[in-house]
């Protein structure tokens, strides 16, 4: 009888295994590589959202590691082994393919033009080559975007490392290039590459330096091209003109007051609310000149506050922050409204600051205190995904200590493998997006934790 129930259990695991190695296969055969048009090009495309790809790869590696795992695996072994090669493949291959795809965004819009392309003939070249191949290739995803089968064609990856290299050699070619033009004209040091770029792209063009001339000198803002030095550009008479030095001189000094005046007010607005350090004298001047609008805040937000893009504002008899907005759209409700009022911005957003601080220190206290009371699963459905994160390694470290204690690592270790095993059967339902990360980041924790327990229980860890 006991025979006959070990095979019955071996029986439904293997079965067990072999269902979740079909639903890893069956989530990729429908599975396509997300693309979308670039620019107004005809037949060019780039990746597009790789959020749900991205999900998708995470929970079918930790799916597989789960199966590799089981000691049941053996009669599905070397199936296991082929989608776990074929899924680090296409990781690596992706890897490449999103570099490229940056590198060859950047770099296209410099040697589209004429004038740099020109400059760097050889480097051209060599652009070209590998703008072929990435217009082919993407052409070819278009045609049949089966997204594993593009992720593991043969020689994809090598080729793209490859071009990779080569794409960082044209880059490497490009500093240098613009380093002689430096040289000679040092105040470009001044302005970004991308800056000093806009302006070499354009050179016949010289409104196109207008924009950059305050990085290049002190207090000039634009050169005005008409007046009296169009209609008399003779230059020795231009720069010799009666009383312009001394005028532009006095000019010259009064804007140097100015500016230190504004770099005193900015520093007395960023000593009220320290997180404006985060952002740039430009940045913080176009908040300050709408102080009373948040709109006006929030495209700063994410330097201000990490990864809070965006926040609800109820607008009632007066304008009142509700909740803060992650860049992935995770909403949390904040503990009290922040009214804001007619407040200065610094204050108003030195409230919220606090207010936010509450908050997630509300919510930590209620994630704790509900963790024993409610099914795990329910328990991550309710919480936001930072609390989750927070309160899942407390609650395991907590548990790992009385279990090292009581000397029930043994036990300890077979909850942990129940609760991967439960997330990667809800990770499979129907889920929002947010949902469907905040579990996947859960369980390649979980995977990890599993792992210190186990090493724990092998090493006969007693204190």
């Amino acid at each position: 009888e006991k025979e006959i129930s070990a095979v019955a259990v071996q029986a439904a695991q293997e079965q067990s295994l072999l269902e979740l190695l079909q639903k890893v296969q069956l989530m990729w055969k429908e599975c396509d590589m997300p693309l979308q048009p670039y620019k107004e090009y005809k037949n060019v495309y780039i990746l597009g959202n790789l959020d749900d790809l991205m999900a998708n790869l995470d929970e079918s590696l930790v799916t597989i590691s789960t199966i590799t795992s089981s000691r049941y695996v053996a009669p599905i072994a070397e199936v296991v082994a082929e989608w776990q090669k074929r899924l680090v493949l296409f990781q690596d291959t992706l890897d490449e393919w999103i570099t490229m795809q940056r590198k060859w965004m950047y770099l296209e819009t410099i040697f589209g033009g004429g004038d740099i392309a020109k400059q760097l003939p050889s480097e051209t070249a060599l652009f070209a080559k590998i703008d072929k191949y990435w217009r082919e290739s993407m052409l070819a995803t278009y045609d049949n975007p089966d997204a594993m089968a593009c992720g593991t064609y043969s020689g994809r990856k090598e080729t793209m490392c490859t071009h990779n290299a080569s794409l960082d050699r044209i880059e490497k070619s490009l500093e240098e290039y613009l380093e002689t033009k430096r040289q000679i004209f040092p105040r470009f040091y001044f302005l970004s590459n991308d800056e000093l770029l806009e302006i070499l792209s354009q050179t016949k063009n010289v409104a196109a330096v207008q924009p950059h001339l305050s990085k290049c000198f002190d207090g000039l803002i634009a050169v005005e091209f008409g007046l009296a030095t169009y209609d008399n550009p003779d230059a020795m008479a231009c720069g010799t003109y009666s009383g312009r030095k001394e005028t532009m001189c006095t000019h010259n000094a009064s804007l140097d007051r100015i500016e230190k005046s504004l770099e005193e007010y900015l520093e007395t607005k960023r000593q009220i609310f320290p997180r404006f350090y985060f952002l740039s004298n430009d940045e913080l001047l176009e908040i300050l000149a709408d102080s009373r609008n948040p709109r006006k805040v929030e495209p700063h937000l994410r330097k201000c506050f990490d990864n809070v893009y965006k926040l609800e504002l109820v607008e009632d008899k007066s304008v009142s922050i509700a909740s803060m907005i992650s860049g992935e759209g995770e909403r949390v409700t904040l503990r009290k409204p922040v009214k804001i009022g007619r407040k200065p911005v610094e204050e108003w957003l030195c409230l919220l600051e606090t207010e936010m601080k509450k908050t997630l220190r509300q919510c930590m206290k209620s994630g704790v205190a509900d963790y024993e009371h409610e099914a795990r699963t329910d328990w991550i459905m309710s919480h936001c995904a930072q609390i989750v994160m927070s309160v899942s390694q407390i609650e395991w470290c907590m548990h790992t200590e009385l279990a090292i204690e009581k000397r029930g690592l043994s036990q300890w270790l077979q909850a942990n493998v129940a609760q991967i095993d439960d997330l990667i059967v809800f990770v499979r339902g129907s889920l929002t997006s947010n949902d469907r990360k905040k579990i996947v980041a859960l369980v390649t924790t979980d995977v990890h934790s599993r792992d210190v327990v186990q090493t724990l229980l092998d090493t006969n860890c007693e204190s």
